[in-house]
């Protein structure tokens, strides 16, 4: 006699599972900004100090995305529910859940590091006083090239680099 695994879908799956995939992606358009235009609340009314430079190169780069916690959490307790309804019985259902559990969380890693993954630029600057700085920042703003004059603006929150008109 063979028995096969049977798939039950209780009727709370339909709104619990949307509802934590919305607020997975909804908490990943969190991801903090780190162009040059952008002012964390702490920034506000605060001294930053600021030096200046020529830009004497650039390149693009990828900004890694955050690993919060969020991402796992939320992939693995969706998946939690639906690996759950697998099977016809207890250990079955308990099996499925876990199973499904470890499966969500690493798919919820990866959204919640590709969703919030930016391209960024390192710019190396040549100060004044002969030091060479490299400071990476997010694409936006102004476009910065190479020959350049820029200030460098160590504020509360950051460095940022910004074109010196």
């Amino acid at each position: 006699m063979t028995q096969y695994l049977t798939f039950r879908t209780p009727k709370f799956i339909y709104f619990i599972v949307p509802m934590l995939i919305a607020t997975a992606l909804a908490l990943s358009g969190c991801a903090r900004s780190l162009g040059p235009g952008e002012y964390d609340r702490m920034a506000v009314g605060r001294v930053a100090h600021t030096d200046f430079g020529v830009v004497t190169a650039m390149h693009n780069v990828t900004i890694r995305g955050s690993r919060s916690g969020l991402g796992p959490g939320v992939g693995a307790v969706a998946g939690g529910v639906v690996g759950s309804t697998i099977g016809g019985g207890t250990p079955e259902n308990v099996l499925g859940a876990i199973g499904g559990a470890v499966v969500g969380g690493l798919i919820g890693a990866a959204v919640e590091e590709g969703a919030t993954k930016q391209r960024g630029i390192e710019y190396t600057i040549q100060q004044p006083s002969g030091n060479v700085i490299s400071i990476v920042q997010a694409e936006g703003g102004p476009v910065i090239m190479p020959g350049q004059r820029v200030r460098i603006v160590y504020g509360a929150d950051r460095v940022r680099v910004e074109p010196d008109y």
